[in-house]
């Protein structure tokens, strides 16, 4: 009879991942991007607007974002910053990179399709057939918000590849989205409307502050980093033109403007907008400078106590 050896286990093997350990990653991951999808991204729309719009000829309805053509702005912006914070949660299982993303994929598009489905049925019930109850303008604002909620997410997920790099655009188009996002959050909840102008310099500067941040996560070590400094520059610029020929674009989007026959000369009146807002004359470019400068001091002196950057990063 064969005797039975004791297999002794293999130490230097890595560690089994425990299954019900790896879902509850997962979950933690989906409920985190959906949560900040929605939560984050339109905050100054649940703060002040959700339990308070006027659809048709009905006010108090609750909608889970503000899915009419008045409200492009908080729409537009809402979606992209949500969709970068959602990416971004992937960060939370960083080490199972593949699995993250489409956790957080999961996560981000279940928490969009419930909030539009959500919306666009209360629009459609209270609207009473006007414009913004109509279904090809519904599904037109649905798709323009999935598109730039998965735009948004792709860009925040990044940072799953290259932590410095990738989490550095994601930070630069936060900054480019942020004084849109901080203008209403406070105008939402303070009603202080006179107080506009203040708020906007400070929103300004909110923005300068993480385009700092993105730049400093950037870094300056090895010199190649800093190709990538006026491509994060470049991101941030470009994010705010686009959020206010976005808010220009609801100008045409309402009974009698001839939809959709004109749709192609609103959008050519859009890009103009987009194309003029560029300019740095239209905008204070004193907190773009100060940015760039407080991180690039910052970067050195970083580098300077740490003189080697980790693997990987």
């Amino acid at each position: 009879m064969p005797s039975l050896e004791t297999v002794e286990p293999d130490e230097s093997a890595p560690p089994r991942p425990r299954p019900g350990r790896s879902l509850l990653r997962d979950l933690l991951v989906a409920v985190a991007a959906g949560c900040a999808w929605w939560l984050v991204g339109f905050l100054p729309w649940l703060v002040h607007g959700a339990v308070d719009v006027f659809v048709g000829d009905r006010t108090g309805a609750f909608l889970a974002v503000p899915l009419t053509t008045g409200a492009l702005t908080l729409l537009a912006s809402g979606a992209l910053l949500g969709g970068v914070v959602a990416g971004l949660a992937a960060l939370i299982n960083r080490a199972h990179p593949v699995e993250a993303a489409a956790s957080g994929f999961v996560g981000t598009a279940v928490a969009a399709a419930l909030a539009l489905t959500q919306a666009s049925g209360t629009v459609r019930d209270l609207a009473g057939g006007g414009f913004d109850s109509d279904d090809r303008v519904l599904r037109g604002l649905c798709l323009a918000v999935a598109l730039i909620t998965l735009a948004g997410w792709v860009i925040g997920t990044l940072a799953l590849l290259s932590r410095r790099i990738g989490g550095g655009l994601a930070l630069a188009v936060l900054a480019g989205v942020v004084p849109t996002w901080f203008v209403g959050l406070l105008v939402s909840s303070t009603s202080a409307t006179e107080h506009l102008a203040t708020i906007t310099t400070v929103g300004r500067w909110a923005g300068a502050g993480v385009l700092a941040c993105a730049l400093v996560l950037v870094g300056i070590r090895p010199l190649v980093r800093l190709v990538w400094w006026p491509v994060a520059v470049a991101v941030a610029w470009l994010v705010g033109p686009a959020i206010t020929a976005a808010g220009y674009l609801q100008v045409y989007l309402r009974p009698g403007g001839g939809l959709p026959d004109a749709l192609p000369e609103a959008l050519d009146a859009t890009w103009d907008v987009f194309v003029a807002a560029l300019a740095p004359s239209v905008r204070p470019v004193t907190p773009w400078i100060v940015a760039v400068a407080a991180a690039a001091l910052v970067a050195v002196v970083v580098t300077a106590r740490r003189p080697t950057d980790p693997a990987g990063s």
